[in-house]
């Protein structure tokens, strides 16, 4: 049987060596217009021309899409093979908006549709927050139940 290699935390950047001679050669090949597009336009523009749908509806998810992009290329630091795997996932959710409200616009009985939460699902979170609340008052922190402000507490709990 083999032995399974242990990766820590440490070894976090250590990559395979094809994978380093992939993404060195993919970042050599830049100037000839190989670097995956990271862009609000070009995004929407790839989501269009995949569905050859054309309307996002609402424009509420613009904003928040501009923010991520802009950490993505500035704090991300991917290569480019993971700038390619986030072009293509970001495609696919814009396509799926696109699909979405041309179903909206095609049925509009679908919006009108109750939703009902499942009582066994909504127990079993409700249980687990619970339980997460319980074991960061005893074990964390010691929050008491009483209302003080948290600052307090902690400041109590360590002393």
């Amino acid at each position: 049987m083999k032995d399974k290699k242990i990766i820590t935390s440490c070894q976090y950047k250590e990559q395979p060596g094809w994978f380093t001679l992939v993404n060195k050669l993919w970042r050599k090949t830049y100037p000839l217009g190989t670097k995956s597009v990271l862009t609000k336009e070009s995004l929407m523009d790839a989501a269009k021309k995949a569905t050859g749908l054309n309307d996002f509806g609402t424009d509420f998810w613009e904003e928040p899409l501009e923010v991520m992009l802009k950490s993505i290329q500035e704090e991300a630091q991917l290569h480019p093979i993971g700038q390619f795997i986030t072009r293509q996932r970001l495609i696919n959710l814009l396509s799926v908006r696109l699909r979405a409200e041309h179903y909206f616009k095609k049925h509009p009985e679908i919006l009108e549709q109750e939703i009902y939460l499942i009582p066994l699902l909504t127990d079993a979170i409700i249980l687990h927050l619970y339980f997460l609340r319980a074991l960061a008052r005893k074990v964390l922190f010691r929050i008491p139940l009483s209302k003080q402000p948290l600052h307090n507490t902690l400041v109590q709990g360590f002393s």
